[in-house]
């Protein structure tokens, strides 16, 4: 890449907000296990294991997501999650805990929280 620069976009260039928050915003959860306390030796929290890929074409300097955790069709709990960096087409291996009792999560779903507005969200390439 040669003579890159970054600008601000005004609202008046993005002219589909949620395509453009899809295509910035594109994250892939995989491999989710979900392990009781019970379940691992010498632990006393539950564990929430996956993968996350970011999938679009920017890297993000700080990114901050929400993990929401489901058992089947009902939101039981939601945990915080802060990257330091993540690079376009990076997967990284993520390991939460919790101390919530009776907690049992058969799914997930991860909400980004990265103001795709802000040059400063940005890796520089």
């Amino acid at each position: 890449l040669e003579n890159m620069k970054w600008r601000r976009i005004t609202a008046h260039e993005v002219l589909d907000v949620s395509a453009e928050q899809a295509y910035k915003l594109n994250f892939e959860v995989s491999d989710f296990v979900f392990l009781k306390s019970l379940a691992q030796e010498g632990r006393n929290t539950d564990a929430i294991q996956f993968k996350m890929t970011n999938a679009s074409p920017y890297g993000y300097k700080s990114a901050n997501f929400y993990v929401g955790l489901f058992q089947d069709q009902t939101m039981v709990g939601l945990l915080p999650l802060h990257l330091e960096s993540f690079n376009s087409l990076e997967t990284k291996n993520i390991d939460l805990r919790s101390l919530a009792p009776y907690l049992n999560v058969t799914k997930i779903a991860v909400y980004p929280m990265i103001n795709i507005y802000n040059e400063e969200a940005y890796l520089i390439p």
